[in-house]
């Protein structure tokens, strides 16, 4: 997801998580969760009326990352373990 921050109108700021998908954004405005776990809320609806800058702040869970290969995790091994499929 993307980590955001929304500054409003008035000034103020509100912090949340925003999915990366972009068959889930909605043109009228962003559904978010908020980061704080003790939040009343679990989703917000911000109307992009509302608003007066986006930012990202950062990227959680990026997809880049590659998974290591078997190969790799055979060379990590002590030298007293035993190896099962050569």
């Amino acid at each position: 997801g993307l980590w955001i921050r929304l500054r409003f109108r008035d000034a103020e700021t509100l912090e949340g998580l925003l999915p990366n998908n972009l068959l889930l954004q909605e043109p009228y405005g962003f559904t978010f969760v908020p980061p704080d776990p003790t939040f009343q809320n679990q989703k917000i609806f911000t109307p992009r009326a509302a608003l007066d800058e986006v930012q990202v702040l950062g990227v959680v869970g990026s997809p880049l990352k590659r998974s290591r290969s078997t190969k790799v995790l055979l060379e990590k091994l002590p030298d007293n373990q035993l190896k099962m499929f050569d």
